[in-house]
């Protein structure tokens, strides 16, 4: 996810010249899951069992309301210190926190910061990509977007 996010902010700096972006991995940071990415990627069988017990309506509640307890207050900290102009997700466990703090800044100061999502994902979705409230899902396969559609997450 990391390599992406930099891809994306190469992207705009290309773009938009004199642009600048931060990048807050979460997952590493808050949460330290690192550790448990690079075992998992060793062991891909356990990875798969990993992605199928975590891919349900009940986990996703579960690791929402446990996420935005863990990370929302330090996620909109660090938002509002930044104060971008647009906030992108490309990490399918950090979609929900960074739409709820952007839009508690937005009642706070009643400054909009737009929220988009960029699924990294080809072939699958994991549930956690498609949050409610997105302001645009960027997906690079029709698979996905299909997928993403039935999920009834999907901004038009």
């Amino acid at each position: 996810h990391r390599a992406s996010s930099e891809s994306l902010a190469n992207q705009f700096q290309l773009l938009y010249p004199g642009s600048t972006f931060e990048l807050h991995d979460v997952v590493d940071g808050e949460i330290g899951l690192v550790k448990s990415y690079r075992h998992l990627s060793a062991h891909p069988a356990q990875w798969k069992i990993l992605y199928e017990v975590t891919n349900s309506r009940a986990f996703e509640l579960l690791a929402d309301a446990n996420m935005k307890i863990l990370c929302e207050r330090s996620t909109r900290k660090r938002i509002m210190s930044i104060d971008p102009d647009v906030v992108v997700s490309v990490h399918p466990m950090m979609t929900n926190v960074p739409q709820l703090s952007c839009a508690k800044i937005a009642q706070q100061t009643g400054k909009h910061i737009p929220i988009f999502t960029v699924v990294t994902d080809l072939g699958s979705g994991h549930c956690l990509w498609f949050a409610p409230n997105m302001e645009r899902m960027f997906v690079g396969s029709d698979q996905i977007w299909t997928l993403a559609q039935q999920r009834g997450n999907v901004p038009s």
